[in-house]
C-alpha cells in the first residue's frame, strides 16, 4: 500500500474509540481490502490508547466518582474516547482495590471475587484486634 493511500485511510478511520468505521465503504473508496482497513483502524486505536492511558490512570477517582453517581462505564467510555473494557477493568481496579493481575484472574474466573470478598470478612475482625 503506498503511504499515501494508507494515510488516506487513517484519515477516514479516525473515530473515537467507542465507534467502528464503515470498513466496506472505506476498503471500497480506497480499493484496499476489508482487512487492511481494520487492521489500520486497530493500529491507530492501540496508539491513541497506550499514548493516553496516563489520563486514564490520572482520571481514576473522578472517573470513579462519576461511576459511582449513576454514569454508565460505557457512557464513560465515550467521554474518555477508550475501550469499554479497558474502563471496565480499571472501575474493578478502583472498586474493588485489586491489583491488575487479579483483575486479570476475576475476569477469567469471577468465582474469585466472591473468594476473596469472604476471606477478606473473615480476616476482618483478626486485623481489626491488631489494630486495637
Amino acid at each position: 500500500m503506498r503511504r499515501s493511500t494508507y494515510r488516506q485511510v487513517a484519515a477516514a478511520v479516525t473515530l473515537p474509540v467507542s465507534a467502528w468505521p464503515h470498513t466496506e465503504l472505506i476498503a471500497e473508496r480506497f480499493d484496499v481490502t476489508v482487512e487492511a482497513v481494520v487492521s489500520i483502524y486497530s493500529q491507530l486505536g492501540q496508539q491513541r490508547v497506550t499514548a493516553n492511558f496516563h489520563r486514564l490512570k490520572a482520571a481514576g477517582t473522578a472517573t470513579l466518582a462519576r461511576y459511582r453517581a449513576g454514569r454508565r462505564a460505557v457512557e464513560l467510555a465515550f467521554e474518555l474516547d477508550f475501550p469499554p473494557a479497558l474502563i471496565a477493568r480499571q472501575l474493578l481496579q478502583d472498586l474493588l482495590c485489586l491489583s491488575k493481575q487479579q483483575v486479570t484472574e476475576a475476569v477469567r474466573n469471577p468465582q474469585l471475587l466472591l473468594q476473596w470478598r469472604r476471606a477478606a470478612i473473615a480476616a476482618a475482625p483478626a486485623a481489626a484486634a491488631a489494630a486495637q
